[in-house]
């Protein structure tokens, strides 16, 4: 198989055959020149920001697929050729012939045929001929794509569950999913396990009622006799429930079921198939998908907006080849792909804390403000909302907090992989920890030797700042008790004691005054300088201290605080918040 950056011939389509094999998609060229989607053998989940052509990458994938070589066809982006894997042509003979129903030239109950015709299940008509020329071809699938792939849009999934004509596999071979599940137990058997794991319900084929196949939900206890013998089963089944007359949800899921494990496509183009979804069966969804790609071999590259068919292909991901990409659109006539395997996002899900949060959502967004914890995204992004500069939009930024300090490192890195332009914002004390701030200083792509002599020079003055309790300190609080001295301590006494005698470390004083207790000379010198190469990488450490010293006259713990400031919105006019805020977005918007 060539190189996905070798020159294409050209006319910009190239196939290769590979003994073993079914045909496949390997390298999905776009019209931005350099920017290749390699789709996984089984599932590829191509995510992004909104209007950056995840949709339209399937829509022309499927005309560059399915139009034939010797027709000229306009390049639209923002695909511009396609790469596939195919095998020898023999053994593509063998697959389409086990696939299709063969007629051989002569006099049929569908009419007469001069030549051997291939009928696949979908209605697709294949002559001898153009498959003899088809399968000696290096280029486009042409309409041998109707028998190998499939593209499922985000409406009318629900439209195969509708009652349908009983085939007459006399003159025809059965067409539709509906159909096929009608003459298929083993099918209906694996159809209803679907129905089960998403509903809890059953789904029952109804063979009795003529000349049409409905398809119901529920069961029935009464045996089912052969067809054409009467008898109270059809009465019973005539009371359930028709699939297609349920809700939009039900209908999308099933219809999405069908359709897989009805047709033998070896690639499936999924459009959106969380499409009127709730999350826990977009979740499932993923998962069966995942499943059903690894089973069958069957590769499906799947355009979504959920992160929670995102997480359910993630889920099942173990035994399946599976990769996301991230398109993005930098300008309005060019896109940019970044890929990268199941293994970088699961580690968010290995950890408890990052895995319950919204994290992953990022891949979603044009960028992602990481902070420390819930209050911390709340106020940020109020305030980014608040500006009235006209780029600024917080819609654009997910900001999304990691639990504190120790996962910051580890959240980014998961982000990075995906190439989501991701910032960082963290109180000033994120320098207390020599080794954490290391970490997380050269995991977002710094060298911290270059700064090592600073990060010196700084800690050791404020190590220096340390303040102890002096014995005057403790004699005037002892003495300012007026209580009754057989009474025990009163609870605010005893935290004004302990506050007097509790040892004061110069982070903790940063943490409370901000860049202001800093020493003047080489420290304050060291420290800017530390700041400064911080945000060059997307690290921006609270100046003022930590979040509460940007409004320092509200009182009380983390929470009070912060509802005192939104119900007062005092966002609004903070002269150190704003200029924070511009930074972090200048940032994310320069990483586009």
């Amino acid at each position: 198989m060539p190189r996905l950056d070798e020159a294409l011939p050209p006319d910009g389509h190239f196939s290769t055959y590979t003994q073993g094999m079914r045909p496949k998609i390997s390298a999905i060229n776009l019209t931005t020149g350099g920017q290749v989607i390699a789709p996984s053998d089984h599932v590829t989940l191509i995510v992004g920001p909104n209007n950056v052509g995840k949709s339209a990458v399937l829509t022309t994938l499927l005309t560059e697929l399915s139009t034939d070589s010797h027709v000229q066809r306009y390049v639209e982006p923002p695909v511009a050729s396609v790469v596939c894997a195919m095998p020898p042509p023999e053994e593509m003979r063998s697959l389409i012939a086990a696939r299709a129903k063969r007629f051989e030239p002569g006099v049929h109950p569908f009419g007469t045929i001069n030549e051997t015709v291939y009928f696949f299940p979908n209605g697709q008509q294949l002559t001898e001929s153009y498959l003899s020329n088809a399968l000696g071809r290096t280029d486009r699938l042409g309409q041998l794509a109707g028998g190998i792939v499939l593209f499922l849009g985000p409406e009318g999934r629900g439209a195969p569950l509708a009652s349908q004509q009983v085939p007459d596999l006399v003159r025809e071979t059965a067409r539709t999913p509906l159909q096929r599940l009608w003459e298929d137990r083993e099918l209906e058997a694996t159809v209803t396990s679907y129905m089960q794991r998403a509903f809890g319900r059953e789904i029952l084929v109804n063979r009795h009622a003529g000349a049409q196949v409905h398809l119901h939900v529920g069961g029935t206890d009464i045996p089912e006799p052969a067809i054409g013998v009467p008898g109270p089963y059809l009465a019973e089944v005539m009371k359930l429930p028709l699939l297609h007359q349920q809700g939009a949800g039900m209908q999308a899921f099933m219809g999405t079921m069908l359709s897989l494990a009805a047709d033998g496509f070896d690639i499936v183009l999924l459009d959106e198939p969380e499409t009127f979804l709730h999350p826990p069966q977009a979740r499932l969804l993923g998962q069966v998908v995942a499943e059903m790609s690894k089973e069958h071999d069957r590769q499906i590259i799947v355009a979504t907006h959920s992160d929670d068919f995102v997480q359910g292909v993630i889920n099942a991901s173990a035994h399946a080849d599976t990769s996301i990409v991230r398109l993005t659109r930098p300008t309005d006539d060019s896109n940019h792909v970044a890929q990268v395997d199941a293994d970088a996002i699961k580690a968010i899900y290995r950890d408890p804390l990052l895995r319950f949060s919204n994290i992953i959502d990022g891949i979603f967004y044009k960028g992602v403000v990481l902070c420390e914890s819930e209050s911390d995204c709340t106020y940020y992004s109020v305030t980014l909302d608040s500006m009235e500069d006209a780029d600024l939009l917080a819609s654009d930024l997910l900001f999304t907090q990691c639990g504190g300090k120790d996962r910051l490192a580890k959240a980014y890195g998961a982000l990075s992989a995906a190439a989501v332009p991701t910032a960082v914002i963290a109180d000033i004390d994120m320098l207390a920890d020599k080794s954490k701030f290391s970490e997380l200083f050269e995991r977002m792509g710094g060298s911290f030797a270059t700064i090592e002599a600073s990060y010196n020079v700084l800690d050791a003055s404020v190590a220096a700042m340390r303040k102890m309790p002096t014995y005057s300190e403790c004699s005037e609080a002892f003495g300012n008790l007026s209580g009754d001295p057989k009474d025990p301590v009163t609870k605010a006494d005893r935290l004004a004691l302990a506050d007097v005698v509790r040892v004061e470390s110069g982070w903790k004083q940063m943490k409370r005054k901000g860049f202001g207790a800093v020493d003047s000379g080489d420290p304050t010198a060291a420290f800017s300088s530390i700041l400064a190469a911080c945000k060059l990488l997307g690290l921006f450490l609270v100046e003022v201290g930590e979040l509460e010293r940007f409004h320092p006259q509200i009182s009380g713990n983390k929470q009070a605080w912060l509802r005192q400031v939104l119900e007062q919105e005092l966002f609004r006019s903070e002269p150190s918040a704003h200029p924070l805020m511009r930074e972090v977005h200048g940032f994310i918007s320069s990483q586009q």
